[in-house]
């Protein structure tokens, strides 16, 4: 597999979306729409994983959060690691 994008990419497409709300369901739609229907992630350990387990990866890791509509927000203490910008 070729198209594998950081998960920062995520991050940041979140943040460009802005206002634009996305629920937690329409993510791996949305990621899909951003960059490839045959899209990967990679994070710093390196191991690829799909857009459905985007979800679950940035939550668990404290990088979003989903209001109680199902909406997706950058986590307000969101940092990114310092590998990367």
């Amino acid at each position: 597999m070729s198209n594998i994008i950081h998960i920062h990419q995520v991050i940041f497409l979140i943040e460009k979306l802005g206002d634009q709300k996305v629920k937690a369901d329409q993510l791996p739609s949305v990621i899909k729409g951003q960059f490839g229907e045959d899209v990967q992630h990679s994070a710093c350990s390196g191991i690829p994983f799909d857009p459905e387990e985007a979800l679950e990866f940035l939550l668990d890791r404290n990088k979003i959060i989903v209001d109680e509509e199902g909406f997706i927000h950058l986590h307000p203490t969101m940092k990114l690691c310092n590998s990367h910008a």
